[in-house]
């Protein structure tokens, strides 16, 4: 009986025949090859990785800008910075924090949501033709205009012309 619950002839028809490398004692390894086990000491010649492969691309360094001497303004009481420690010494003595205009809060508050959705059920409400009232309907009221006798009918007699 192997490991798994089977027979050795099952277990050799279902995974194959045992390795001869997987029999022997000592430090084995899972090949990622292969992907048997291999004595560290006795690694296959077809598992090893070629020798003229190119090192892995490693990322660059992050080079920092140049740091330029300043004074903090143009009063008696201005101080002058002159390295980046002494920039990161005034802003923590003084509670100041660097200004970043690449950086932006994308937080929306409640009222800025409940006011679109407002204003989306409003633009709902009158842009669905369901939820017109009846006499606003142009397609109903066309015929009513042409029975009914008590409707107003449109004068154009007294409308100024501008030429």
């Amino acid at each position: 009986m192997s490991a798994v619950g089977l027979s050795k002839e099952e277990y050799e028809r279902v995974f194959g025949p045992k390795d001869d490398l997987d029999r022997q004692p000592g430090r084995t390894r899972l090949c990622k090859t292969c992907g048997g086990w291999h004595l560290l000491n006795r690694w296959p010649h077809n598992c090893m990785k070629p020798q003229d492969t190119p090192p892995q691309i490693l990322p660059a360094p992050q080079l920092a800008p140049t740091f330029e001497p300043f004074m903090t303004g143009k009063t008696d009481t201005a101080t002058y910075i002159g390295s980046r420690n002494d920039k990161r010494e005034y802003m923590k003595r003084n509670d100041l924090v660097e200004y970043d205009e690449g950086v932006k809060h994308d937080t929306v508050s409640e009222r800025e949501i409940e006011r679109e959705i407002v204003q989306d059920l409003k633009r709902f409400e009158e842009t669905d033709p369901l939820n017109i009232p009846p006499d606003l309907k142009v397609s109903e009221r066309v015929g009513d205009l042409e029975k009914s006798s008590d409707s107003p009918d449109v004068q154009a007699d007294n409308v100024e012309i501008i030429k």
